[in-house]
């Protein structure tokens, strides 16, 4: 059976997160979280094979994967990101990102492992993932920057 992405929806902008607390609560949902990456790397609903770069493949629900129709390779939206060759979960990324990109001060990196179940070194590891992809042009911001009237 061939399934192709459908619209993704995501959660209502009223939900969106004010604190990290809610955010792990937002991110909590595995298939929320591989949908919302799929949206925001597949513009247009269309899987692209980050190996070949053939467009068409299917998609096998029981391990969140896509198998490529071109090259029978299997892959997820991972491949190919600063999500790639980590044991760690969306759910367990994203609320790491959101909180960088927000530019929330004042919080630990052993209290965000513990928040995450995650230990310390592995928290590092991540955020050092999360800034190193920050200085790359590759890093676009959703939200345009807040600016100072005063000029």
């Amino acid at each position: 059976m061939q399934r192709t992405m459908k619209s993704l929806a995501c959660k209502p902008h009223a939900e969106v997160p004010a604190d990290l607390v809610s955010a792990i609560d937002y991110f909590g949902d595995p298939q929320f979280c591989q949908q919302l990456v799929a949206s925001l790397r597949w513009a247009d609903s269309t899987p692209v094979c980050p190996l070949c770069g053939c467009n068409q493949s299917y998609y096998c629900s029981t391990r969140r994967v896509w198998k490529c129709k071109d090259c029978a390779k299997q892959f997820s939206v991972k491949l190919g990101t600063i999500f790639e060759d980590s044991h760690l979960t969306l759910q367990q990324w994203l609320p790491a990102l959101w909180m960088m990109a927000k530019g929330t001060r004042g919080l630990s990196s052993r209290k965000l492992a513990l928040l995450l179940g995650t230990t310390h070194r592995t928290i590092w590891f991540m955020q050092h993932r999360i800034r190193l992809t920050m200085r790359t042009d590759s890093f676009k911001r959703t939200a345009p920057a807040k600016r100072s009237e005063a000029a």
